[in-house]
């Protein structure tokens, strides 16, 4: 899955989407993509957070696969069942489990970075709704032609009444 983000990240303009259509029916890949650009809800683990993390793993000579118990962790930091120091332990030991890039990518999921130049809009272009996105309604800026001119009555209002 790693081989398939730096991938990703090396390709130039339109030719990432084109790396992302080519796999995004692998479901681990979706899975991947959600989890790390979904702009609702977060792991509560900041960047200051993972490097301390990622000091104190102690690399392992055993690896274990990037499986659906690495997704139970980072199902438990995004449902908040899995917190604070519980949550920098569980990391650390994961970490000390997984090989080298299946860490990177945890970690970058984490991160929500992925660190490749996309974005949930880039993944919707080729997948219309696939990652949902928080759009912002902004104000027009003030322009006075806008304001209508009428009578308004004011009156104070007293706390507590």
């Amino acid at each position: 899955m790693f081989n398939i983000i730096e991938e990703i990240g090396q390709a130039k303009g339109k030719a990432k989407e084109s790396v992302i259509a080519e796999n995004i029916e692998n479901a681990l890949f979706q899975r991947v993509l959600k989890a790390s650009l979904s702009q609702l809800g977060s792991y509560g683990l900041g960047s200051k957070t993972i490097a301390k993390i990622k000091k104190d793993c102690k690399p392992s000579t055993e690896t274990k696969p990037f499986d659906e118990s690495v997704w139970g962790l980072i199902d438990s930091l995004a449902n908040r069942t899995l917190t604070g120091n519980a949550a920098i332990i569980a990391l650390t030991e994961l970490g000390e489990t997984l090989s080298a890039n299946d860490w990177e990518l945890v970690q970058r999921i984490v991160l929500k970075d992925l660190r490749v130049g996309i974005t949930a809009n880039t993944v919707n272009r080729i997948s219309p709704d696939f990652i949902e996105v928080f759009s912002v309604m902004l104000a027009h800026k003030y322009e006075a032609k806008r304001v209508k001119r009428r009578s308004v009555h004011v009156q104070i209002k007293d706390d507590g009444v």
